[in-house]
Parts: structure tokens; sequence; C-alpha cells
């Protein structure tokens, strides 16, 4: 049977083994809004109400980063629904993501999904070459 120290110290143990397991899980884990430093990067800038480039060429087979900065007075967004791809950007302010790999001639459609911009024209492509 354990003393009550030695169950202390265990528990104790046991807590900072979890704690250092969280920490890192979570630095680990800082999912889209924190891309890995890979790859080229690509860069779009938004405004009322177009993306330029419209059509986003990246190159194939390779993971990218695609750097947002949004020039306009409003928010806008960056949305591609066949990979699930959905970065708002404040005015004034610039976002990155990592996508891909994608092969060679894949072409999506790009769109801003706040309310009456993809209607207004901003739109555009994102194809890998």
């Amino acid at each position: 049977m354990m003393t009550a120290n030695r169950k202390d110290i265990s528990m104790r143990l046991a807590s900072l083994a979890l704690a250092a397991f969280l920490v890192l899980g979570l630095t680990a884990c800082g999912g889209a809004a924190s891309p890995t430093a890979t790859g080229p990067k690509v860069t779009v800038e938004f405004s009322e109400f177009k993306f330029a480039p419209s059509n986003i060429e990246i190159p194939a087979d390779q993971k990218v980063t695609i750097e947002m900065r949004n020039r306009g007075t409003v928010e806008h967004d960056i949305t591609v629904d066949a990979i699930g791809l959905k970065a708002i950007v404040k005015p004034g302010q610039t976002a990155t993501r990592v996508i891909g790999p994608f092969a060679a001639g894949t072409t999506y459609e790009v769109y801003c999904s706040v309310a009456g911009h993809k209607e207004s024209g901003m739109t555009g492509k994102l194809i890998a070459k």
C-alpha cells in the first residue's frame, strides 16, 4: 500500500505529465491560423470587390503558403469550398494559410462569402500548375 506522501508525489507527477502533454499538444496543433513555414508563398490582395490576382496560380504537388492582405475598407474573406478553406481578413489586416499539395491542372472556384460580395464580382480561381 502507498503511503500518503508517496501517493501525493505520484499524483503531482501525473499532473505535471498531463500539463506538459497539453502544452505540447496545443503548441503542435496550432491549426490553420498559424501555418507552418513551408514551400513557396503566394500573395492575394482583397479590395472592393475583387481579388488581385483573380486567378491565383500555385505550384503543383507542394504545400503553398497563401498570404491574404485586405486592402479594402470592409471585411472580406477567401472561400474555396472544395478544400474547406475560409479565411476572414479584416480591413488593413493580413492572414496566412498553408494549402495543398494539389495535382497539376487542378482548378477550384474562389469567392468572397460576405453577403453581396460574390454577386458583385469578388470571384476567381485557384489553379495548380
